[in-house]
């Protein structure tokens, strides 16, 4: 599989921020961005471990009891996990489907699906250190089908670091399932192969607003709650530096829920595939917003996204000092650069037995940096290949 040679980017299909467009992979190793401190990334490379005994210390700060070691945890609780994890993200995707489906409507009741299906990702999100990794998922057949479902994820995983009160996250969620729904009426401008012009950017600024009016046509969505929610999404697209719109307001105008929304926002669109451009891989957006994006965001709303997050977000692809491949299971929400891993491809690029590491109980090994989409479909494309497949979310009904 070959990544597509793309010109410099300008804002994208949603008029995010100035990001430049990912690039075929010419140069090993280099990236059109500035580099974060390579001492709070990097440890030095050490002796490949040819045999390695896998042991497991994190504690969840979720469900894992104080007493039960990650292997046991895995072990014991992973599949029931999972299965929850992906019954929820489920609904929510069929409710976010329903909902797109439904806007041609004069009037339609949605607002109790959207309501109920925000409930469960908040209780997911409290209880299943392993549902994070969900809003990795793309909907090949409309993007936004799974773009609001994990735009709200993100957002109230944010929110939760942050110990946001469970009523705001509940409605921050709800804001973000929402958000981006006036997109719908620009849906030929949006399915273009190509980055937008200047003239279909300042077009697609007008979808906050046709966001909010839709509103209007859910009837069992009450006044005040609405007032709420249309507060939060037509300021989705402001800016910490007042460089964005629909009003270019700045600093501590925006509210904080909103803040939250946006940044949310940006971070769900860089590190998924679009009609135009490739994926960033997850570790690359969160430097942009450490270096080219700081300015743009409020400085509670980074740091809830990259304590939510950390510096390698699950389901990351990494490059250890062993020369490993590995994806990122859990974060470590007390070192943000030692997550807990597991072993996919060896240093070779050929898949491997499958194991876990923990990297807290590892000091010679740790994350180098991340793994580049294009290095690894040079390397192994079938693997990348059932690697990108993996991620689309399908109904086979």
């Amino acid at each position: 599989m070959k990544f597509s040679k793309f010109q410099k980017s300008q804002d994208d299909e949603e008029n995010k921020s100035d990001i430049p467009v990912k690039k075929e992979k010419t140069e090993e190793k280099k990236i059109d961005i500035k580099q974060t401190d390579p001492d709070s990334i990097k440890s030095p490379t050490v002796t490949k471990s040819e045999e390695r005994d896998v042991k497991f210390s994190i504690k969840s700060e979720k469900t894992i009891a104080d007493s039960l070691s990650l292997s046991d945890f895995i072990k014991n609780n992973m599949e029931r996990l999972e299965m929850s994890a992906k019954e929820t993200y489920g609904k929510a995707i069929e409710t976010s489907k329903e909902l797109m489906n439904s806007l041609y409507l004069p009037y339609f009741e949605k607002y109790y699906q959207i309501d109920y299906a925000v409930s469960k990702i908040y209780t997911q999100l409290k209880d299943n250190p392993f549902f994070i990794r969900y809003a990795s998922f793309i909907t090949p057949a409309n993007y936004l089908y799974s773009h609001n479902v994990n735009t709200a994820i993100i957002a109230m995983d944010c929110a939760l670091a942050l110990n946001y009160p469970k009523e705001k996250t509940i409605d921050l969620g709800c804001a973000a399932f929402l958000h981006d729904i006036g997109i719908n009426d620009f849906l030929d401008i949006i399915k273009q192969e190509r980055p937008l012009t200047a003239q279909e950017k300042e077009i697609i600024r007008e979808h906050s607003q046709r966001s909010v009016e839709y509103l209007d046509k859910i009837t069992d969505l009450e006044y005040e709650k609405k007032q709420i929610l249309s507060s939060i999404i037509i300021q989705t697209h402001e800016r910490y530096d007042g460089s964005g719109y629909p009003y270019a307001i700045k600093g501590e105008e925006q509210s904080e829920l909103s803040s939250i929304l946006s940044i949310a926002d940006v971070y769900e669109s860089l590190s998924h595939k679009r009609n135009w451009r490739e994926a960033y891989e997850s570790p690359t957006a969160m430097k942009f917003f450490l270096n080219d994006l700081k300015n743009q965001f409020n400085p509670k709303a980074l740091k809830g996204l990259i304590s939510s997050q950390g510096m390698y977000p699950p389901e990351s692809l990494v490059k250890l000092s062993t020369g490993e491949i590995a994806c990122v299971i859990l974060a470590n929400k007390k070192n943000l650069t030692r997550p807990v891993v597991e072993i996919i491809l060896d240093g070779d690029f050929v898949q491997t037995n499958k194991h876990y590491l923990d990297l807290t109980e590892y000091p010679l090994t740790a994350i180098e940096e991340e793994a580049l989409f294009g290095e690894i479909a040079d390397r192994n494309p079938s693997f990348y290949s059932s690697w990108e497949m993996k991620h689309f979310w399908i109904d086979w009904g």
